[in-house]
């Protein structure tokens, strides 16, 4: 099994929304970017992607990934192959720094 980052539309690999906060509303920030497993030579076992305080949304393709948060910083994110019966056979770790931006404040 190999994971790594792919682009959510080609060329971009990471997508940010932001608005800052306005009267009684507070500012709003999101990121996503894609995480790709690859599972070639393993079709009986499945992947689970992982991350604390991030969302984790599966796309069309069963083997990519959408990771989503809504803060800046840095985001590690687990990829782990598991069995049928659940048990973890292999892990990958992904690292990214969510960039802030100025004026939001996230």
């Amino acid at each position: 099994m190999a994971s790594t980052f792919t682009d959510i539309v080609p060329g971009k690999s990471m997508h940010l929304i932001a608005s800052p906060a306005v009267g009684s509303q507070p500012a709003q920030f999101k990121a996503a970017v894609h995480v790709a497993v690859n599972r070639r030579g393993t079709p009986a076992f499945r992947a689970r992607v992982t991350s604390d305080g991030a969302e984790i949304r599966t796309t069309r393709n069963a083997d990519v990934f959408s990771v989503v948060i809504d803060r800046s910083g840095m985001l590690d994110i687990r990829v782990e192959l598991l069995s049928r019966n659940g048990e973890v056979i292999h892990t990958d770790r992904l690292r990214v720094e969510i960039p802030s931006i100025p004026g939001i404040g996230i």
